[in-house]
């Protein structure tokens, strides 16, 4: 059976940090954002999603990606 390949693109906030912990047992885990972490079940890959190249490159052979990029909140 082929595990499925999901890329999540902002993981490293609030909902996509708990999404990739979730995730990451049953599914193979593409994690990315602005910044790099490292974790032994998942791949972290440092992207600019505004770069098409960047995006097209770490996408390939993704199965899902799930897009939860955000801009900080400076104030409220």
């Amino acid at each position: 059976m082929k595990t499925v390949k999901v890329l999540i693109l902002g993981s490293e906030g609030f909902v996509g940090h708990n999404l990739v912990r979730g995730l990451k047992d049953n599914f193979e885990i593409i994690a990315s954002d602005m910044i790099n972490f490292s974790d032994q079940n998942v791949k972290y890959v440092k992207a600019d999603i505004t770069q098409f190249n960047e995006i097209k490159s770490i996408s390939n052979g993704v199965d899902v990606i799930i897009n939860l990029v955000a801009h900080t909140l400076v104030s409220s």
